[in-house]
């Protein structure tokens, strides 16, 4: 993990090292892809989640956390189900909840606390 200003890939892997999948933030000229801020693990180690800074300074406002399931490598924007993030951090908590704030679709820079658990955004969809 970086900070913002550079393009990231995730990848996850087993405990013996075996790689579960990878996804690449990248874009071909550098300015419009995404570098990884900051990451956590859930407490039931079920969920790696991460969160985005725009590699050319686009919305600076904007800060999407991505989780992604350690069942099947499933990457999900945090975005879908809070509106966007708006929150330069977020706590994790037991056993897969993740809490932040965000905005919505009227105001999307808002601030507004949100608090979600991943396990029920993966059985409902995107």
């Amino acid at each position: 993990m970086q900070n913002g200003g550079v393009e990231d890939r995730v990848e996850v892997r087993s405990a013996e090292g075996k790689t579960m999948g990878s996804h690449s933030y990248s874009s071909t000229d550098r300015q419009h892809g995404f570098g990884i801020r900051n990451g956590a693990w859930t407490p039931d180690s079920k969920f790696f989640v991460y969160q985005l800074a725009s590699s050319g300074g686009h919305q600076p406002w904007h800060n999407p956390i991505d989780f992604v399931s350690t069942e099947g490598f499933k990457i999900r924007s945090l975005d879908n189900a809070t509106g966007p993030i708006t929150g330069p951090d977020f706590k994790v908590l037991s056993p897969d909840v993740v809490s932040g704030s965000a905005g919505s679709k009227k105001d999307p820079t808002a601030k507004k606390p949100f608090s979600v658990k991943l396990s029920a955004i993966m059985k409902n969809g995107p």
